[in-house]
């Protein structure tokens, strides 16, 4: 599989922590997305077990040859597709909302300015842990800041947190996805000397410890990196590596901080052409159609607790005939002795299907279902709440199944 000329790339991988797993184009494997030399973005399809699904590049949109770096930070304003960010040449940071089937919804937002400065700009999934995916970036002093996202296509505050010194050594600083399998988000970087680093995020915006770990040796020669995600289809996050002659490398990660066997495999030639690598989480695939179950009986499925009270989702009684309207509600009860949780806003949705936000109560919606008859699935609400006492902003999902009626 050949690259396009001057392209940026970013890959849309599996399984970041604690960010809405949401591929590019919505078909749930990994995506490839690249700006060619007319500056043209454009859509390569993963098959979800290492390789492409096809070798052709599918046009998304026109005018991105002048951005100076493009980031796939997952879901970024929070309505459950997965965003890109992109920084043009007056250091601008820019938002793209997606909306979920390899498109875009609306036009960009700038949602930061001044990021013209920085060396290397990343997105390591939610690494501050409050469920929201963030912005690493490293400044000219080799400092490496942390910007953490609202989870509604801002900032928690205006201001960087800054999280490591002497950053600027690297040849390369990547986001690492949970590399070292503890659930946490992880970063990987590349010394002068091509030794590969593994530094353990603690979930919380810090490091487990002070000092790196060394998990490879002669990485010096590769012109890009890419990691954070599930590219192989094991469920372990794994590194893309391009060689100097634009070869493409998969390296499979162990789950345990390592790689598995074997280590490196070819997975593409002509590469040499890109400029710009990053990547962001995708999702599984959706339920295939199976036999009709019966209706459900009435009543709401089973509640799971939010940490100052309890969420259930209603999903309706019967079947929905197809093109016909599901009726969803979420209702939040106090737990006895707590205040009651302050919802924000409720995203209703299903997967490669209708979605709608409510931030009233009763908190219910319809959603016009176009699925085929007999078919059956799951709808999910997305609930945005604070604590009692708390500005922090946390999520919960819960989920009910639907049948289409025959």
């Amino acid at each position: 599989m050949r690259s396009i000329v001057g392209a940026f790339l970013v890959l849309v991988l599996l399984a970041v922590p604690g960010v809405a797993r949401a591929d590019w184009s919505g078909d749930g494997p990994g995506d490839v997305l690249a700006v060619d030399g007319a500056g043209s973005l454009v859509l390569y399809r993963g098959n979800g077990a290492g390789a492409w699904a096809t070798g052709m590049a599918e046009p998304v949109a026109p005018g991105w040859g002048t951005y100076t770096a493009l980031l796939a930070p997952g879901d970024f304003s929070g309505d459950g597709h997965p965003d890109l960010l992109a920084r043009d040449t007056d250091g601008r940071l820019l938002m793209f909302r997606g909306n979920g089937a390899g498109a875009f919804a609306g036009s960009a937002q700038v949602v930061g300015s001044g990021w013209g400065s920085f060396t290397a700009l990343f997105a390591p999934g939610d690494f501050s842990g409050d469920g929201h995916p963030d912005v690493l970036a490293r400044a000219t002093d080799g400092r490496l800041l942390m910007y953490r996202g609202d989870g509604d296509g801002g900032w928690v505050t205006g201001k960087a947190e800054e999280i490591g010194t002497g950053w600027g050594g690297f040849n390369a600083v990547v986001p690492g996805g949970d590399f070292s399998g503890d659930g946490k988000p992880d970063v990987l970087a590349v010394k002068s000397d091509g030794a590969l680093l593994m530094y353990r995020g603690n979930g919380a915006g810090r490091w487990v410890t002070g000092r790196a770990e060394q998990i490879g040796s002669g990485w010096a020669p590769f012109t890009a990196l890419l990691s954070g995600g599930d590219f192989s289809g094991d469920g372990k996050a794994d590194i893309l590596a391009r060689a100097s002659g634009g070869e493409l490398y998969l390296y499979r990660g162990d789950g345990a901080g390592g790689f598995a066997q074997p280590i490196h495999e070819l997975i593409g030639s002509g590469w040499s052409s890109l400029s710009l690598l990053t990547l962001a989480p995708s999702s599984p695939p959706p339920a295939a159609p199976t036999t009709p179950a019966p209706p459900p009986e009435p009543g709401p499925a089973p509640a799971a607790p939010l940490p100052d009270g309890n969420v259930s989702l209603d999903a309706g009684i019967r079947c929905t005939p197809p093109g016909g309207l599901l009726r969803v509600s979420v209702k939040v009860r106090k737990r006895a002795g707590r205040p009651a949780p302050r919802v924000q806003r409720i995203v209703f949705y299903v997967r490669n299907g209708p979605r709608r936000t409510d931030r009233r109560r009763p908190y219910a919606v319809h959603l016009r279902m176009n699925r085929a008859a007999g078919t059956k699935g799951r709808v999910y609400a997305r609930v945005y709440f604070r604590r009692a006492g708390s500005k922090r902003l946390h999520t919960k999902t819960v989920s009910r199944r639907f049948v289409m009626c025959s």
